[in-house]
């Protein structure tokens, strides 16, 4: 799996493109001292409006004016009775910074606010795409991946 995953990550910072991705490591079952059902992490994923986010969605953060930002608000958030473990690693571009989705733990009941930021540089107008991945100890919810756009035009 680390050969792959380092395959990817690479594939995606030659492209210029924001990742966060890891290998879960599953701590319910049997080999974990019990029921899984009565001992599981719940992982819910919502944007800014308290949908939830598909895998694979596309937010796009509009045209924002180069020098200026716009961020995007998300959470995670552990419905579960047992910790929920986010894991990954980041290949962030500087036009695109994500904060809370590092890896970590999310206590039952508790959540994480987590923010996207698209900051363009440069003259010109360009349109950029970032995708920005995690994984997490749910076993029904393992991964999630998620896409940002937007533009950028000249201050």
């Amino acid at each position: 799996m680390k050969t792959r995953l380092i395959a990817i990550c690479s594939l995606f910072a030659a492209a210029g493109i924001l990742l966060f991705a890891g290998c879960s490591n599953p701590v319910t079952g049997p080999a974990a001292g019990g029921n899984p059902a009565a001992q599981a992490p719940t992982a819910r994923f919502t944007d800014m409006n308290g949908a939830d986010v598909a895998y694979d969605a596309v937010y796009d953060f509009g045209t924002v004016t180069a020098g200026k930002s716009k961020a995007l608000t998300f959470s995670i958030e552990n419905g579960g009775d047992k910790d929920l473990l986010i894991t990954g690693s980041t290949l962030p571009p500087a036009i695109f910074e994500a904060e809370g989705f590092e890896t970590g733990v999310i206590p039952p009941g508790q959540k994480r606010t987590c923010t996207v930021t698209f900051t363009p540089v440069g003259n010109g107008d360009y349109a950029w795409k970032a995708g920005l991945a995690f994984e997490t100890n749910d076993s029904d919810n393992p991964g999630y991946r998620v896409w940002f756009t937007g533009e950028s035009v000249s201050s």
